[in-house]
């Protein structure tokens, strides 16, 4: 990427990120017990002075008009006031009771003179245009967010060994019973609703059941039987040849959810009644996932039929790009016309297609990559529209609903791509602080009208802003994430950050069973439905974790 189609990190700030270190007071949350973790606080503290691709009017657009909290100095799109000579930026903190207060030029001024010293809490912001008689003609605009608090250390301690966590939760999976029903019936078991989503819930059954089946000689037969068997069921559900969107597995079962039991239990209602709604639609992220299943199904098993099934889901893609480079995200699979004009951010899609290329050296899908690359390239990681894109979740308007899925994997194939790449590594920190930014609680969560977030398990991360709550596999991406930025950059930080969510995974953990809850609620966090692949990502997240840290213990 040469210097001048290459993103504005907010360089230009940087300078002046020094002077402010020195002038403003500090958090009174950074005062956690031991050297190590004051350090990490600190350190964080002053991080948080690097924004995170702010906006300019005219220019760039304020990625950020539906947040409501923020760990990193931010700026908002405020418009200037007729007959204003400067601005007067006055931060009424909840938490000290205090004015923070400065001026400056421009409405749109970052909050670095203030950013400091705003303890974390709930903070009320008023920009005013001043004359040049420091006398207010107008408010420029008012915003109500959540100071959030910075990395303050390591939280807890790790109720068990990372490695035993991984296996207890895929023995936890493997004697599920719906599990179990693969052995002996060639299609899902309705009384576990979730299978309302095949590619993502079925994709789980398969890979969950490859790594458990690596980890447990005594089991081992099973779960890889468990892990065909299941991966047989969506080569036979996928749309067929001919068809408009052929070989792509089915992203919702309307039959199936026909007959899920609700008990009057309203996540299962709601997936019900949205599934046989939308029955006839295809999100077109899922069938990359369902080809990264198949493809560790023949790389497990050598069964051909699985490279040959991923191939077919391949080969549709490429049909299916559009001239921009990426794909529409949600399609009809009676006709493959769009549903909806929101595009897909395909950072899936790419690694699914890289995996063809470099492990089976199917070199004609580098032109879909490199498309699709470009797309992202001049697309999200310029304005920063990191959508959510999930299948229980209808497609939003722009920046209504951001999520950090796309970032996180966006940061990690850079990571990854450019380790002598000062340019990428410095783009994939940018949108780590983005993720980190907007969905990470170190401590001390945010109030919430709907919500106890005092009864949340922290520090956690959460999912995308229409459904703002701790999820375990949101925990798990960063896990995984602060662990690739780690090792390629040797940044204490980022390993300190991987731990404290990795020691959190195993404080949410069933310690009897070994289930890792969806949902991170200390009074709850057992008593829902959870989904199977979340509990997947966490397996991996911590096995890949303990694999890494055993593999390093003697650095």
């Amino acid at each position: 990427m040469s210097n001048q189609n290459k993103p504005d990190t907010g360089k230009s700030y940087l300078l002046m990120l020094a002077a402010f270190c020195l002038l403003s007071g500090s958090l009174d949350q950074c005062k956690p017990p031991g050297p190590p973790a004051v350090d990490f606080c600190q350190q964080s503290l002053e991080e948080s002075l690097i924004p995170i691709r702010p906006g300019i009017p005219g220019e760039s657009p304020f990625w950020n008009g539906y947040a409501i909290r923020f760990i990193n100095v931010p700026a908002f799109d405020f418009k200037t006031v007729e007959g204003a000579a400067h601005y007067r930026f006055t931060a009424a903190s909840e938490r000290d009771s205090m004015d923070h207060v400065f001026t400056a030029d421009k409405p749109w001024n970052l909050l670095f003179p203030i950013w400091k010293e705003l303890p974390a809490g709930m903070v009320n912001l008023t920009v005013e245009g001043m004359d040049g008689n420091d006398q207010v003609v107008g408010v420029s605009g008012t915003r109500r967010f959540y100071r959030a608090a910075v990395f303050g250390g390591i939280y807890h301690s790790p109720e068990r060994d990372y490695r035993e966590s991984a296996l207890m939760g895929l023995q936890w999976l493997f004697r599920q019973q719906h599990y179990q029903r693969w052995l002996t019936e060639s299609s899902p078991d309705t009384n576990y609703y979730l299978y309302c989503y095949p590619s993502k819930i079925i994709g789980a059954v398969v890979n969950s059941m490859l790594m458990y089946a690596a980890l447990n000689p005594a089991d081992s037969a099973t779960a890889m039987k468990i892990a065909i068997n299941a991966g047989k069921y969506l080569v036979n559900a996928s749309e067929p040849a001919g068809s408009p969107l052929p070989f792509f597995p089915p992203t919702y079962d309307g039959d199936l959810a026909e007959q899920i039991k609700t008990a009057g239990v309203s996540d299962r209602e709601y997936a019900k009644r949205k599934t046989i709604e939308i029955r006839d639609q295809l999100m077109i992220i899922y069938p990359a996932d369902v080809g990264e299943a198949y493809l560790n199904l023949y790389e497990h098993t050598g069964i051909a039929a699985f490279l040959e099934a991923a191939i077919r889901i391949a080969d549709t893609y490429a049909i299916l790009q559009l001239e921009n480079g990426t794909w529409y995200l949600t399609l009809n699979i009676h006709t493959g016309e769009h549903i909806d004009p929101n595009l897909c951010i395909p950072t899936g899609i790419i690694h699914f297609l890289d995996r063809l290329i470099k492990d089976h050296g199917l070199q004609k899908y580098m032109i879909n990559t490199e498309k699709a690359m470009n797309w992202i390239m001049d697309n999200p990681l310029k304005n920063f529209y990191w959508e959510g894109q999930f299948e229980d979740v209808p497609p939003s308007l722009a920046f209504r609903n951001l999520s950090k899925g796309h970032v996180l994997s966006l940061a990690c194939h850079f990571l990854q791509e450019g380790k002598n790449n000062p340019e990428k590594i410095e783009t994939a920190e940018e949108l780590i602080r983005f993720g980190e930014d907007q969905f990470i609680i170190w401590e001390q969560p945010f109030p919430e009208e709907d919500e106890n977030t005092d009864n949340w398990i922290t520090p956690c991360a959460l999912e995308q802003y229409v459904y703002y709550v701790p999820i375990d596999a949101s925990a798990a991406r960063f896990i995984e994430t602060f662990r690739i930025a780690y090792e390629v950059t040797g940044k204490e930080l980022y390993l300190a950050k991987a731990r404290s969510l990795a020691n959190s995974m195993t404080v949410a953990q069933d310690p009897v069973t070994g289930e890792y809850p969806t949902y991170w609620e200390y009074e709850r966090k057992h008593q829902l439905d959870g989904w199977i692949n979340c509990a997947t990502a966490d397996a991996r997240a911590m096995l890949e974790f303990a694999d890494f840290l055993e593999k390093h213990k003697n650095d």
